[in-house]
């Protein structure tokens, strides 16, 4: 027949190593529940994040919109204040050739004027003699 002894020793080596094999099996389950854990714990927080960034863009979004009709408006605007000064400056321009031009005839005219009465003072000096003669008669 068979041994008893040895086939009891021989089970019980057995599931001593089944148990040492379970403890182990045990701990690396905690460890993978524990990781697990972790991972859940970093995935939320991402996802919550990931949450506020999406709201964070869209009310970004909305302001880039909203800058971009005044940015619109404003260049609108600048245009026509352009066209304004860009009239205004030929305008401007117009005006100063016209002084210009006013300026070179009024000394024109002041320079006639000069030899006008140096002319007149000159008749009046060969027709009084010079004397006491400064003004033209009344």
């Amino acid at each position: 027949m068979t041994d008893v002894p040895a086939e009891l020793a021989e089970l019980r080596a057995r599931v001593s190593a089944l148990e040492s094999r379970q403890d182990a099996e045990a701990s690396l389950r905690a460890m993978v529940d524990l990781d697990l854990s972790t991972v859940s714990t970093r995935l939320g927080a991402q996802h919550r994040l990931l949450l506020a960034l999406s709201q964070t863009q869209s009310d970004h979004t909305r302001m880039l919109r909203e800058h971009s009709g005044l940015l619109a408006e404003h260049s609108k605007v600048l245009a026509e204040h352009s066209e304004v000064l860009a009239e205004h400056s030929s305008v401007l321009a117009d005006h100063t050739q016209r002084l210009a031009r006013i300026e070179d005839r009024t000394q024109r005219i002041e320079d006639r004027t000069e030899r006008v009465e140096a002319g007149v003072q000159a008749i009046l000096s060969l027709l009084g003699g010079g004397e006491g003669h400064d003004r033209a008669p009344a």
